[in-house]
């Protein structure tokens, strides 16, 4: 594979807030894969235009994920060749789905393609690791895509959306600094059952539900506690639905 150079600087600019993405998928489209919208706070715009579903579900990894801090949809187009049957050079241009930056400054392209998709066709292999070699040299960044497989792992996913439907959006009422200051007065690890009993018994939510009990999802406490699991407050076990007995811990000791 070959590629024409590019600064490095270059990725600077591409999460900066007045960063347009290099294409949006059409408003209306004439197939099944209906694009949409999905909200976060990682993106200056707030919003990021998905152009199937499965991406959708791949943001929901994304913006749950303490270490990303930002991100940005279809961020640049790329071009770059390759040599055909005949050995002269084919050339093809490509935009990624996302960059994603990381905490410790690094970033990562991500491309999301249907595994039915990506395992019929060669080229589709081919692109991938010319793609995983053009971001390497070019941007001394990773390359990745991503499919159901990674995205729908179970129980994975549905503890993935049940901490992102509980992430606190503006002007939230959720008491994230009292519960954050409690917590540091807690034990932990520690249940989450337990967590929740434990915490101020005069927080409930909206319908008088004590926030102490497990079988209120979406509980003043229960949704707090998830909201910190986003910001890397916390951890809580994700290979196991979510229960009352999941261990909760401050994050990076769970796997100490």
């Amino acid at each position: 594979m070959s590629s024409g150079r590019t600064a490095r600087h270059s990725l600077s600019g591409i999460f900066s807030s007045d960063a347009k993405p290099v294409w949006t998928p059409p408003t209306t489209v004439m197939h099944k894969t209906l694009p949409g919208w999905f909200p976060t706070t990682k993106c200056p715009t707030g919003l990021i235009r998905y152009r199937l579903p499965l991406m959708a579900a791949g943001l929901m990894h994304i913006d749950t994920d303490p270490q990303v801090t930002a991100i940005a949809p279809y961020p640049v187009k790329v071009g770059y060749g390759r040599p055909n049957e005949k050995g002269d050079l084919k050339k093809y241009e490509h935009i990624p789905d996302l960059a994603v930056r990381m905490k410790d400054g690094s970033v990562v392209f991500i491309d999301f393609v249907p595994y039915r998709i990506s395992a019929k066709s060669r080229w589709y292999r081919m692109r991938e690791h010319d793609l995983r070699e053009y971001f390497s040299d070019l941007y001394d960044c990773h390359y990745s895509v991503l499919d159901e497989r990674s995205i729908h792992a179970q129980p994975l996913f549905d503890n993935i959306k049940t901490i992102w439907s509980h992430k606190a959006v503006p002007n939230t009422d959720l008491p994230i600094r009292a519960i954050r200051d409690q917590l540091h007065n807690l034990r932990m690890p520690e249940r989450l059952g337990t967590l929740l009993e434990r915490l101020e018994p005069s927080l409930s939510d909206g319908a008088g539900q004590p926030t102490g009990d497990p079988s209120q999802p979406r509980s003043v406490a229960f949704a707090s506690l998830m909201h910190l699991v986003i910001t890397g407050d916390l951890e809580i076990e994700l290979d196991r639905p979510i229960s009352a007995t999941s261990i909760v811990s401050r994050y990076g000791s769970l796997h100490k």
